[in-house]
């Protein structure tokens, strides 16, 4: 059974948006809006602006345990500009508090979740750039999502 990447990434960060965390996903080749306040999801590629983002990288997918019910190990890497760590954590609280121990539920109107958990709550640090960024994993037990 395939475990299509670019699909749960998709759908982590439609779900995002539904929930107002981030910016509505866009086309690859479209141009966020000056004025857009909120963090945008981005993978694969990161690019250097906007400053505030969450990166969405799935790092392993285990079937060991059950080949129809896939263990997908997500890490979202929240970044912000702001001259503290307040914001940072203020990202990465408000994706916790959306997925954490939620259970039986849908993202970007394909990807079936059994249950997500955070299995590492990351320490905050400063980029290359001088913006916060914390690093958070979250393990996505899904029902199956098969082949896009």
């Amino acid at each position: 059974m395939a475990f299509p990447t670019d699909t749960i990434r998709r759908a982590i960060a439609a779900h995002l948006a539904d929930a107002g965390i981030v910016a509505p996903v866009l086309a690859d080749d479209e141009v966020f809006p000056a004025d857009e306040t909120r963090p945008v999801a981005m993978w694969g590629k990161v690019r250097p602006t906007p400053d505030a983002a969450v990166v969405i990288n799935i790092y392993n997918v285990i079937t060991t345990r059950d080949k129809h019910n896939p263990d997908v190990y997500v890490q979202l890497l929240c970044r912000t500009g702001d001259e503290d760590d307040a914001a940072t954590h203020a990202l990465a609280e408000q994706i916790f508090d959306l997925l954490d121990d939620r259970s039986k539920f849908t993202m970007g109107g394909t990807v079936r979740v059994l249950l997500c958990v955070r299995k590492i709550h990351g320490v905050a640090t400063v980029d290359k750039n001088g913006r916060y960024v914390r690093p958070e994993s979250y393990l996505f037990t899904l029902n199956p999502i098969g082949d896009a």
